[in-house]
């Protein structure tokens, strides 16, 4: 069953009751009228949604089967998330010379370079030679680089 939400509140007089239109199993809308939105719990758990305290969802704003989105998040205004798209976990680290930023699909920026972490792991020491890195220094960004190797090996992209 597809749990998409489209949440309209339709409030002409704070007399008139709000309308939430969930779609059915066969993809029509069914509306249901409501004044408190515990007024639909029951509605709620035999279609296994939930709505988690204090959250707010727009007008027009549409959720759809199976997403889910995490405690405390923020999305803007018309903002579109792909199908199976993922925000990442990010890892920054601001070394001695440039800063390390994990860009996803398991790579990791240095400086203006940005590869795969096993090309770093293959190559630092050259990369690091070319662009004017002291042996002190490549060898503490090999620290950074085998801690940035456990990140993305922990990740699931």
């Amino acid at each position: 069953m597809n749990n998409c939400i489209i949440f309209e509140e339709i409030i002409k007089t704070k007399y008139m009751k709000k309308v939430l239109y969930l779609q059915e199993e066969n993809y029509n809308w069914k509306s249901f009228e409501y004044e408190d939105i515990e007024d639909l719990k029951d509605e709620f758990i035999k279609k296994n949604i939930s709505i988690g305290y204090d959250a707010r969802i727009g007008y027009g704003a549409r959720i759809g089967y199976g997403a889910r989105i995490g405690y405390d998040v923020s999305i803007g205004s018309d903002a579109r998330i792909g199908s199976g798209a993922r925000i990442l976990t990010s890892l920054y680290i601001n070394g001695s010379k440039h800063p390390l930023t994990y860009t996803g699909n398991k790579k990791v920026s240095i400086g203006c370079h940005n590869y795969d972490i096993d090309k770093w792991l293959e190559n630092f020491e050259i990369i690091g030679k070319k662009e004017g890195y002291s042996d002190a220094q490549i060898k503490e960004y090999k620290t950074y680089l085998d801690g940035f190797k456990t990140f993305i090996n922990n990740q699931n992209d």
